[in-house]
């Protein structure tokens, strides 16, 4: 299967994260050329958009309320 543009982009994008994240446990280093990816915390529900096409990556704030499950709430508050 080939591959869009896009696709080919955020494929590329998202194996910068993973190296970056292999190095140094941080996805946004040692590179700085991608959107800063947040860490997911109970306050900081911020989540990294990986979708192709512009803009990608990018950070959305909805998934919570898009898609809340009470199943995973314990594990949140946990963290």
């Amino acid at each position: 299967m080939q591959l869009s543009g896009d696709e080919d982009t955020l494929a590329a994008e998202m194996k910068t994260y993973w190296a970056n994240f292999i190095v140094s446990g941080n996805p946004n280093m040692p590179s700085g050329t991608l959107p800063q990816w947040t860490a997911f915390t109970s306050a900081n529900t911020t989540l990294q958009n990986l979708v192709p096409g512009p803009p990608t990556p990018a950070p959305f704030t909805t998934f919570p309320a898009e898609h809340f499950c009470s199943i995973w709430e314990p594990f949140i508050e946990a963290e």
